[in-house]
C-alpha cells in the first residue's frame, strides 16, 4: 500500500533525465580520457592505471544507473509498488560514487601536501573528511540494503545529510586551500603570476561545480525526500568530481604552450613545487673592467612534477 502519492515527473522523469544528463557527463569523461593517454608519456604507469581506473568506475557507475532506470520503467512498468524500493543497482551506484570520489580527493589531496611543503595537518584534514565522506555513503547504501524499503530509509536520512555536507566541506577545503597556496608562490614576474591565476581559475570552477551538485541534492532531499528528484543531482556527482581532475590533467599542454618560460607543466594545480629565485651578476654579462657587480634577479621557472 502506498504510503505517500506517486509523482511519476518527481520520480521517474528526475532519474531519467538524471540518467540523461550522466550520460552525456560519460561522454565527456570518455573524451578527456582518450586526451590524457594520447601521447602521453610524462605520467608514470600507476598514475596512468589509477585513471583507467576512474573511467571504469564511472562506466560501471552509468551502467548502475542504467539498469535501476529500466527496471523501474520496464520490468516494474505501471507497478508503483516498485517505485518504494530501492534497486540493488541503484543502491551499488551510491557505492561506487563513494569510492570514485574519494580517489579524485585523495588526489588532490596529496598534492596540496606536496604544494603546502608536507603540512601533514592540512593533509589530515581532507584524508579524513574524505573517509567521512566515503563511509556515510556506503553507510547509507548498505541501509538501503537492509531496509528494502525508501519509507524505511528516509528514517535514517542523516546519514545521507552527513554524506552531502560533508561532500560540500571538503570539496571547499581543498578549494580554499589550492588558491591559498597558489597566492603564496606568486613571484611578481608576469609569466609565472599569469599561469597561478589560472590555475586558481580551474581550481575555483571545478570546486564550485561539485559543491553546487551536492548542495542541490542536499536541497531536494529535503523538499523532497519520498521523491527522486535528488537523484537526479547525484548521478551527476561523481561524474563531475571526475572530469574536474581530467580537466585539470589535459590543460598541461595548453599552458605550457602559454607559458613559453615554465619548463614543465603539472598533473594539477596543487603539484606545484617550492619556487626558486637565481641571480645573475651584471659582471657576467659585461667584460669591462669597469662594470659594477650588482645582482639582478631572473625570472624563476615553475617546476611541476608528476610523483604518483
Amino acid at each position: 500500500m502506498l504510503l505517500h502519492p506517486i509523482d511519476l515527473d518527481k520520480t521517474l522523469g528526475a532519474v531519467f533525465i538524471g540518467n540523461v544528463v550522466a550520460s552525456a557527463l560519460f561522454g565527456v569523461t570518455s573524451l578527456q580520457t582518450f586526451i590524457f593517454f594520447r601521447g602521453n608519456t610524462r605520467d608514470r604507469k600507476l598514475f596512468k592505471n589509477l585513471i583507467a581506473f576512474l573511467w571504469i568506475l564511472d562506466l560501471v557507475h552509468l551502467l548502475f544507473m542504467t539498469h535501476g532506470i529500466y527496471t523501474y520503467l520496464i520490468s516494474d512498468f505501471g507497478d508503483y509498488e516498485a517505485l518504494t524500493r530501492p534497486t540493488w543497482s541503484l543502491l551499488a551506484q551510491v557505492i561506487v560514487t563513494c569510492v570514485s570520489d574519494v580517489i579524485v580527493r585523495c588526489v588532490f589531496g596529496r598534492r596540496i601536501w606536496l604544494l603546502s611543503g608536507h603540512n601533514y595537518v592540512l593533509l589530515l584534514i581532507i584524508t579524513t573528511s574524505s573517509i567521512l565522506v566515503f563511509s556515510m555513503g556506503v553507510a547509507f547504501a548498505a541501509r538501503g540494503f537492509i531496509d528494502g524499503s525508501y519509507t524505511r530509509l528516509i528514517l535514517e536520512s542523516w546519514i545521507l545529510y552527513t554524506a552531502l555536507g560533508g561532500s560540500v566541506v571538503v570539496d571547499g577545503i581543498v578549494t580554499t586551500s589550492l588558491c591559498m597556496l597558489l597566492e603564496n608562490i606568486r613571484t611578481g614576474f608576469k609569466s609565472t603570476d599569469s599561469l597561478v591565476n589560472t590555475l586558481m581559475l580551474y581550481s575555483i570552477n571545478t570546486g564550485l561545480l561539485t559543491s553546487l551538485c551536492a548542495t542541490a541534492c542536499f536541497v531536494t532531499f529535503a523538499i523532497w525526500p519520498h521523491q527522486f528528484v535528488f537523484m537526479g543531482f547525484y548521478f551527476a556527482l561523481s561524474k563531475l568530481h571526475v572530469n574536474s581532475l581530467l580537466a585539470v590533467l589535459n590543460t598541461r599542454e595548453t599552458l605550457r604552450k602559454r607559458n613559453s618560460g615554465m619548463t614543465s607543466i603539472p598533473q594539477s594545480p596543487s603539484s606545484i613545487e617550492p619556487l626558486t629565485m637565481n641571480f645573475i651578476t651584471s659582471s657576467a654579462l659585461s667584460s669591462g673592467p669597469e662594470s659594477p657587480s650588482i645582482a639582478k634577479p631572473r625570472p624563476s621557472k615553475l617546476s611541476w612534477q608528476d610523483k604518483c
